[in-house]
């Protein structure tokens, strides 16, 4: 991972209203960096408690950006009818909090 995206990389949160871009601290971004270290995108149930925290808490400071190149990652919060090959459920509170914003 390249030291633009750890300094100025936002987090792709997939809901079924369409992507959301949100703009991490830096201490965020090395957290995700971290989290995404081997894949791009994971949906938010293969997310352990603690990375789920934190992403439900980059949605809560609603701290919107622009798309562009510096992806950190991509947490996918669809429902499971609307994704290819899943079974998972993503948390309410995630999907709820970005549709609402």
């Amino acid at each position: 991972m390249s030291s633009g995206r750890i300094l100025n990389g936002v987090l792709e949160v997939v809901t079924s209203a369409g992507p959301v871009y949100l703009c991490p601290t830096f201490f965020e971004r090395l957290c995700l960096a971290w989290i995404f270290r081997h894949f791009r995108i994971l949906p938010v149930a293969v997310l352990n408690p603690r990375a789920q925290r934190l992403v439900e808490g980059i949605v809560q400071n609603r701290r919107r950006a622009d798309m562009h190149d510096d992806i950190l990652g991509t947490v996918d919060c669809r429902p499971a009818d609307t994704k290819k090959n899943s079974s998972n459920l993503a948390p309410k509170e995630i999907t709820q909090e970005l549709v609402e914003a």
